[in-house]
């Protein structure tokens, strides 16, 4: 399986130069709605075809087949969708991919993936917190919201889900995510090449919860606690996404005749 690859390299110089998140990113984010809830999703373009890609909390509870409400870009309006459904197999892989029935690529600028970036460099996730979006120039599309942050670290997901694997790999965002959030795209400029392309880091999966004493009249409650935003977000590597379409691609190919 291919791993991600990242340079641990610290942001001096190469991460001082402002970006902005550009419409073939801002285009490829869409809201979804399974099972009552609502998170967020976004467009990756493998191969010929064209692929949407969340969290696996998401969709836990579908089977391989499932339909799911789509919403935007395009208009406000909610669109049930037929997928198959790709599960990642456990939190630390926290990352469905849902496989439209065959039609052509969408027509807009893809993300690119698979890069190296820096420690410490500023990024920016997508998508529709409490199941808020915005516009474009008075017009009814539902625009994901942004965010910013910067990327703090990669750790062995063992460190964040005492049953987790040493072998997946997490990479910790600083930033606030809220609920609606999840599935939505991380993405990073890429600061090695030159141009500062906004390239896939990840897929938003949550955050970590911090442990809150709770006060009652001025006191803490002894044995009581709240759990609030640390303001470390949980982000899957996109690379894992891209390994559930290779491992897809490849039995659909197995399977045709000879």
């Amino acid at each position: 399986m291919k791993r991600f690859v990242y340079s641990l390299v610290l942001c001096v110089v190469v991460c001082q130069l402002p970006a902005q998140v550009t419409g073939n990113v801002i285009n490829r984010v869409l809201q979804i709605r399974f099972n009552g809830f609502t998170g967020s999703a976004f467009i990756v373009d493998y191969g010929s075809k064209s692929y949407l890609v969340t969290a696996n909390h998401m969709v836990a509870s579908a089977g391989d087949q499932a339909t799911v409400d789509v919403l935007g870009p395009t208009d406000s309006l909610w669109h049930p969708s037929k997928y198959t459904v790709l599960h990642g197999h456990s939190p630390c892989v926290d990352i469905a991919v849902l496989v439209p029935p065959d039609e052509p690529p969408v027509a807009i600028d893809p993300i690119p993936y698979d890069f190296n970036f820096a420690m410490g460099q500023e990024a920016y996730f997508l998508g529709f917190p409490f199941g808020l979006y915005t516009s474009f120039s008075g017009k009814s599309v539902a625009v994901p919201l942004i965010k910013h942050g910067y990327i703090s670290a990669t750790v062995p997901c063992s460190a964040i889900y005492p049953d987790g694997s040493k072998d997946d790999t997490l990479i910790l965002l600083d930033g606030i995510n809220n609920h609606g959030f999840s599935g939505g795209p991380v993405v990073a400029p890429d600061v090695f090449d030159g141009t500062r392309t906004l390239k896939l880091v990840g897929v938003i999966s949550g955050y970590k919860n911090e442990a809150m004493p709770v006060d009652v009249n001025g006191k803490a409650a002894p044995s009581v606690s709240g759990e609030a935003n640390s303001g470390i977000i949980l982000v899957i590597p996109i690379s894992r996404a891209i390994d559930l379409i290779k491992d897809h691609v490849a039995k659909e190919n197995a399977a045709k005749p000879k």
